[in-house]
């Protein structure tokens, strides 16, 4: 019995460095993480904003895409240290080919960079993040949100696990379960979202700057 007990006590220190050393690495790193998180959220806003210009133009953008992509995406960045084109994997400056292309690239380059924090640091919740800067509890769901059925199955274990160790808060963990039912709610659901909001103090209909 005395065994058992120990070897449980080694597996719960076992599960618990890994996080403890994230945690080290966010203190280390959250300046950094922070404006990469920005800049994910100010790609995911401007191709939101693309596909909205492109279905009320029927399918199509009134100007050619590379005047868009110019002076709409590239040109108000406000995280100029990061070069969006290689960011996207093209080279340095390169315009993407085609509007369809770039919507593509930026929600799976998107989706593998969130993919990447969450395992180097865990899930970037509110809890952490909150002491440096006031984070909107709903942005990284949107990335998952708007990420290919492929990214959503490697996400879904990742984001039950980092539920399970406590990672994400209650409200977080509702807009993660809504990102991969993309958003689509069955009258239960939203009435279960509708109560978690306002048991937080969030109105459906808030904006955030971040």
């Amino acid at each position: 019995m005395k065994k058992l007990l120990l070897i449980h006590c080694m597996l719960f220190a076992l599960n618990l460095f890994p996080q403890s050393s994230k945690d080290i690495l966010l203190e280390r790193d959250h300046e950094q993480l922070i404006e990469r998180l920005k800049f994910m959220d100010y790609l995911n806003d401007v191709t939101m904003k693309l596909e909205g210009h492109i279905r009320r133009g029927g399918g199509d953008l009134e100007i050619p895409f590379y005047s868009y992509y110019n002076d709409s995406i590239v040109a108000p960045n406000p995280y100029p240290s990061t070069n969006i084109s290689s960011y996207l994997d093209y080279q340095l400056n390169e315009v993407p080919p085609t509007a369809a292309d770039f919507i593509v690239r930026v929600y799976n380059r998107n989706a593998l960079n969130l993919h990447t924090i969450i395992k180097r640091y865990g899930y970037p919740t509110t809890t952490k993040l909150d002491k440096y800067v006031k984070i909107n509890p709903f942005r990284a769901t949107f990335i998952i949100q708007k990420a290919s059925d492929d990214w959503k199955k490697i996400f879904y274990p990742l984001i039950k696990e980092e539920n399970r160790k406590g990672n994400l808060t209650e409200i977080e963990y509702t807009f993660c379960r809504l990102a991969f039912k993309n958003g689509i709610m069955t009258q239960s659901e939203a009435h279960e979202f509708t109560a978690i909001m306002k048991r937080h103090g969030y109105s459906p209909a808030k904006r955030f700057d971040y």
